[in-house]
């Protein structure tokens, strides 16, 4: 727990959208009055997903994160499961929401990483 009141956060991936590693680096303000609000926060995501702001860096960060995980081997080969565990996740396969919802098959073929 020191740690966390220290600052201590995990590493955003970099195949993180920009815009929304910023807004997890704001939700981890150690001063809770430069966190936003939770009314902040859905405004945010509806901008993102509806308003379709920052869309070509969702997409690339999207096209990044499926260049990545062909890269790596397979989840059983490189991560030791807990002896304990009895549930573990696995990729569903299925496109984010906001990529079925507004067709961006074309527009992501189309753009550079």
């Amino acid at each position: 727990m020191g740690e966390i009141i220290g600052g201590l956060r995990p590493d955003i991936t970099k195949d993180t959208p920009r815009p929304f590693a910023n807004l997890i680096n704001k939700c981890w303000s150690s001063e809770p009055s430069d966190r936003p609000t939770m009314t902040e926060i859905v405004n945010q995501f509806y901008k993102w997903f509806w308003d379709m702001d920052d869309i070509n860096e969702f997409c690339n960060s999207e096209k990044l994160r499926k260049r990545l995980m062909e890269e790596k081997p397979r989840q059983s080969s490189y991560i030791e499961k807990h002896p304990e565990a009895f549930h573990t996740s696995r990729p569903l396969g299925i496109e984010p929401l906001y990529m079925q919802n507004h067709n961006f098959d074309s527009k992501l073929a189309s753009l550079e990483i």
